[in-house]
């Protein structure tokens, strides 16, 4: 073959040979590749170890620790309301006034109100005149009727013994007779009237005209009254709707008075929690709003729980609470329960639980690590009884659990290392 001829063969092959070069240098580099990760890999292997954290334990008291959330609430919280629509004439207090039961708060326009009860009162007056007289009438009719018809009986008596002597006929006697008992049933209707409250019928009946316009009287005098707001009882004035000259309607809320002489707080705790705690408890209650702490006890345990939240209500009572607990502020308080005077436990976040049993890592001295089971007991919401296991004075891994197998060996981490 010539030179000519060879030079015409290799580039009309040009293409296929570059394409093959190509593909051979491609898998070159790539094994070369994968033989460097792979060294590198089983290299790193070789030097990693978990690195974990332990603890020595040891028997010691068990607490549960009962945490208490809530608000605090004043000892009382009254909406003062008006019960008669009318006018604002007089407001005389306003927010952050210190009130005392029966200082007056403020007056409604009384006018119209007057009016009326001048006008029931006459009326009171003219029902009440006219039963008395018409008592007094009562009883000179009624005397008068006896006195007619014991008249007539003794002139029918008389009558009839002289018809027996022949001195008057009997139709005389009849006349007189009739005339008698006729007297007799006027004065008999009177007298054998049904009683009520000792008194006749028609007099308690007129009596009673004129007690109704005294009570329509009454109830316009205690309007007269409700008219003026009154501080029902000690407090702080928090919340005032009242300026002088406005039209209120009936029911409006035109303050509200707290009184903070005694604060609580008010608390849900879990069923578990509630069987720990008992009325008289000391606790110590953080105010976060004002950054310190203030003595509590607890003064009530709910004995059934909500049906809102399954939750027992507590109330703390705060002593010797300041001025400057208001209420509505959050507050907090914790309270230990010692379980166990003596024994060992675990933080729960140690302990793996598999296959329905529960196991530990125990750090030996060549800082190989065991996978122990271990039987548990009493727990609460951190730690776990062990009571059975492992022994006082063992070291047992905390940490990076999921890392570990038995056997394996690990490296402790110093003081400050958080992997």
């Amino acid at each position: 073959m010539s030179w000519l001829q060879f030079k015409e063969y290799f580039i009309k092959r040009k293409k296929i040979h570059f394409t093959i070069i190509l593909i051979l240098g491609i898998l070159l580099l790539s094994s070369l590749a994968s033989k460097h990760l792979l060294f590198s890999n089983k290299a790193k292997t070789k030097i990693i170890k978990p690195i974990v954290k332990t603890t020595i334990v040891n028997a010691k008291p068990m607490y549960k620790t009962i945490s208490l959330f809530g608000k605090t609430k004043a000892l009382a919280k009254i909406n003062i309301v008006n019960k008669y629509a009318g006018t604002i004439s007089a407001v005389h207090v306003d927010l952050g006034d210190e009130v005392k039961a029966g200082d007056m708060l403020l007056e409604q326009d009384l006018k119209d109100i007057e009016l009326k009860l001048a006008e029931a009162k006459a009326k009171y007056g003219e029902y009440h005149g006219k039963a008395l007289a018409y008592e007094t009438e009562y009883n000179a009719q009624i005397e008068r009727y006896k006195a007619t018809y014991e008249l007539h009986k003794t002139n029918y008596e008389r009558y009839l013994k002289l018809h027996k002597a022949g001195a008057v006929s009997k139709l005389e006697v009849d006349n007189v007779k009739q005339t008698m008992l006729s007297s007799k049933a006027n004065y008999e209707e009177l007298a054998q009237q049904a009683m009520i409250d000792d008194m006749p019928a028609a007099v308690f009946a007129r009596m009673q005209d004129g007690e109704q316009k005294y009570n329509d009287y009454l109830l316009l005098q205690n309007q007269r009254e409700d008219m003026t707001l009154r501080a029902t009882r000690n407090g702080i004035i928090s919340y005032r709707n009242a300026e002088v000259g406005n039209y209120i309607a009936a029911g409006t809320k035109l303050f509200t008075i707290v009184d903070n002489s005694k604060v609580f707080v008010d608390c849900i705790v879990s069923e578990s929690d509630s069987a720990l705690l008992q009325v008289g408890q000391e606790v110590e209650v953080d105010i976060e709003a004002l950054g310190h702490e203030a003595k509590g006890k607890i003064i009530f345990i709910s004995p059934a729980a909500s049906d809102e939240n399954n939750g027992f209500s507590v109330r703390l009572a705060l002593e010797g609470a300041d001025a400057n607990i208001k209420e509505g502020l959050f507050a907090k308080s914790k309270f230990n329960y010692l379980q166990k005077e003596n024994t060992i436990y675990l933080n729960k976040t140690t302990i793996i639980e598999k296959n329905g049993k529960n196991y530990v890592f125990v750090l030996n001295k060549n800082n190989k690590v065991e996978q122990r089971e271990i039987k548990t007991g009493i727990r609460n919401d951190i730690n776990i009884e062990i009571i059975k296991g492992i022994s006082a004075g063992e070291c047992v891994v905390t940490n990076n659990l999921s890392r570990l197998r038995n056997g394996m060996t690990v490296e402790i981490a110093e003081a400050g290392d958080d992997k």
